[in-house]
Order: C-alpha cells, then sequence, then structure tokens
C-alpha cells in the first residue's frame, strides 16, 4: 500500500469524503482535541535532542560539547521540516477538505518527493561536510573528534526525520492528529533503546 494511501478517511469511500466536522460542537472541545496530539508532536520532537544529551552527559563535559555542535544542525533540519510540512498541511488539507481525495494523495506524494530529495541532499552534504562544519564551532581536538563522530551519524538521519515530519503532517492534513503522535512517541522510544549503544 502507497505512503499516499494514508490520507484516505478510514471508514468514508473514494467518492463521498467525509472530513472531520469542525464547524459543529464546542469550539474550545475542537481546539483540545486538535492542539493536544500536535503539541505533544512538537514536544516528543525536542525530546530527542534530551534523551541524547542525558546519556552523553555521563560521558563528560567534552563529549556534551561535542554532542552540542550536532545539535545545532539537527535543529535546522528541523526547521526546513517544518518549511515542507507546512506547505504539506495547506495544500493536502485544502483539497481533502473540499472531498478531492485523489488531487490531496497527488499533493502528499509530491511532498513526499521533495522531503526524499530535500533529505537525501541534506544527509549527503551533511556527512561530505562534517569536518569542515564541526571545526567551525571548535578548535579542541577531543571535541572536534567527539563532535564528528556524533554529526556523521546524526546526518544518516536527517532524510527520516524529514519523512517523519511530512507523512505526519500529511495524515494530520486528512483529520488524524493521534497516529503521528504515537508514530513519534514510538521513535522517542527507539532512540532511548539505541543510544546506549
Amino acid at each position: 500500500m502507497p505512503l499516499s494511501a494514508a490520507l484516505d478517511p478510514p471508514t468514508a469511500k473514494e467518492d463521498t469524503i467525509q472530513p472531520r466536522a469542525l464547524t459543529t460542537g464546542s469550539i474550545p472541545r475542537h481546539l483540545v482535541a486538535l492542539a493536544l496530539p500536535v503539541a505533544a508532536t512538537m514536544g516528543l520532537q525536542s525530546v530527542y535532542a534530551l534523551v541524547d544529551l542525558v546519556f552523553v552527559g555521563r560521558l563528560g563535559e567534552t563529549a556534551v560539547a561535542g554532542l552540542g555542535i550536532s545539535l545545532q544542525a539537527f535543529f535546522l533540519v528541523l526547521a526546513v521540516s517544518q518549511v515542507v510540512s507546512t506547505a504539506v498541511l495547506a495544500r493536502v488539507s485544502q483539497r481533502y477538505g473540499a472531498g478531492r481525495t485523489q488531487e490531496a494523495r497527488e499533493a502528499f506524494t509530491g511532498f513526499l518527493v521533495v522531503a526524499v530529495g530535500v533529505g537525501v541532499f541534506a544527509a549527503l552534504t551533511a556527512f561530505i561536510s562534517a569536518e569542515v562544519y564541526v571545526s567551525t564551532f571548535t578548535q579542541d581536538p577531543e571535541v572536534q573528534r567527539l563532535g564528528l563522530a556524533y554529526f556523521r551519524i546524526t546526518s544518516l538521519t536527517f532524510l527520516f526525520q524529514l519523512l517523519l515530519m511530512v507523512v505526519g503532517t500529511g495524515m494530520r492534513a486528512s483529520g488524524d492528529f493521534n497516529t503521528p503522535m504515537k508514530v513519534m512517541a514510538a521513535s522517542v522510544l527507539v532512540n532511548m533503546v539505541l543510544d546506549p549503544l
């Protein structure tokens, strides 16, 4: 099943789409129902960095300094992910809300291609230019050594970070706010398990 199939409403047929009804009922209740999963997802993105800091903090100040250099790039890629995701949200939600599911799928697929392109470019660029990037922030040989090791590993996750954001935003654009939060929570748990390695 293609990823764009995630845009299908769970119970509606292709031509008789029924978007989530937000124009009836309690406005505060709708706001809370929409905002809580989004806020939790955003918070979980920052938990990645905090989990890394907890584990690396046990290795000493030099290790934390090296990780800090990598985290700057992590948040830069996160910002790029937000830009692509905002475009996904606008384009896909408009079409989905208008009942044009096929157009919503096509828009979503197009943004997946963009995310893959940007993610691969970011990962390759970061990996290739890792030494130049790390040495820009520090002249300490030990911090450079550790920062380079962290940064090369982190750069390999840039593609997955973009895809995670774009797919999650595509799901939210089609009215599913809980699944992206659950996926993000699962990815944080995987990060916690893999960090000690």
